[in-house]
């Protein structure tokens, strides 16, 4: 099998093999935003201002518009990426859309393609 393969190498076993699983997609406008369950504004700023995202303070969203785009989330459930950057930090929405992955990475959001949603939604046969 292809993991034996990975695997007879183990100094430095296969990371295509290995991380093969990981998401990995640019996030698109029509993507699906929702908040995580129990998330709060709080959450929000505990982990912009947690030491593990100093190295990305430049380019992080403001603490104002992280906290926005929670409280929109918590009103009205998902919506998608551009909108709810639009909403949440109007004229800074590009930032945000940015922070959106970060936020997602942080557990504080999950992002959705649209078809996956439509999918989870039309039960199996």
């Amino acid at each position: 099998s292809a993991q034996t393969v990975a695997m007879a190498h183990l100094p430095r076993p296969d990371p295509f093999l290995i991380f093969a699983d990981y998401p990995s997609a640019m996030l698109q406008p029509d993507w699906l935003v929702s908040l995580m369950p129990g998330t709060t504004p709080a959450d929000a700023e505990s982990r912009l201002r947690s030491p593990l995202s100093d190295f990305a303070m430049a380019i992080l969203p403001e603490l104002a518009d992280l906290t926005a785009a929670v409280r929109h989330l918590a009103a009205s459930g998902s919506m998608s990426a551009a909108q709810l950057a639009e909403l949440a930090a109007p004229g800074r929405s590009q930032g945000l859309y940015r922070g959106l992955v970060w936020m997602a990475k942080m557990n504080l959001v999950r992002i959705t393609p649209p078809r996956a949603v439509a999918a989870e939604a039309t039960p199996s046969r």
